[in-house]
């Protein structure tokens, strides 16, 4: 039991960073493509 909420909250965490890392990732490429336009 306590590992299954472990495991659920280590995802959550993971789906979290994952969320912002493609944000930054979007926002590096809109700033990218301003920059060279």
């Amino acid at each position: 039991m306590i590992t299954a909420l472990a495991t659920l909250c280590r995802g959550l965490i993971d789906k979290k960073t994952l969320i912002k890392k493609n944000i930054n990732d979007k926002r590096i490429v809109l700033i990218r493509e301003i920059t060279f336009s």
